[in-house]
């Protein structure tokens, strides 16, 4: 019950951030808020409906796959790839990540809380009940980091809080 409840305030949360990315669109130039706000869709429906736990299951109930090298489970190899997805659609807007480096140090916070979450799924024992809980933890704090830049970048997108980047300045102002 404590772990369903961890995994619906992270979902939340991640949710929370999809929102503020994607209401960002109205002002963003770029392609960022788009990108993260439908991966973050993405990340709350795989938390609720635990979709890489199910492939997982899949592969080993159904197709008896053996255990994999280096990590625990297959579906921590599944995890991996989709985080280096992620991480190459941030390379990929890696200016537009960085245009503002409030917004950077936050959103990047969150990513190594993420990182360490995947870490702590792929290689502790999950017999322990540490692990579960730890990468619960680390989770819920990278989607908190997370939610709170795209709050703040959404603000200063509208021009709340600090100047726009020379980079941003004339497409969001209409001049581009």
């Amino acid at each position: 019950m404590v772990r369903f409840i961890y995994e619906s305030i992270g979902a939340a949360v991640l949710l929370t951030a999809a929102v503020y990315a994607l209401r960002g669109r109205r002002f963003d130039p770029g392609r960022l808020s788009a990108v993260a706000g439908f991966g973050m869709i993405y990340l709350t429906l795989e938390e609720v409906l635990e979709i890489h736990e199910r492939i997982g299951r899949w592969m080993y109930e159904d197709l008896d796959w053996p255990d994999p090298p280096l990590v625990n489970h297959w579906d921590d190899v599944l995890v991996i790839g989709i985080a280096l997805a992620g991480l190459s659609a941030i390379v990929w807007l890696r200016n537009e990540v960085l245009a503002w480096p409030p917004f950077a140090w936050r959103f990047g916070g969150g990513l190594v809380f993420f990182a360490a979450a995947i870490l702590v799924d792929a290689w502790l024992p999950p017999e322990s009940g540490l692990s579960w809980y730890l990468e619960e933890s680390l989770e819920l704090a990278g989607a908190a980091l997370v939610a709170w830049a795209f709050r703040m970048r959404l603000a200063w997108l509208e021009g709340g809080e600090g100047a726009l980047p020379v980079v941003l300045e004339p497409a969001v102002r209409g001049e581009a």
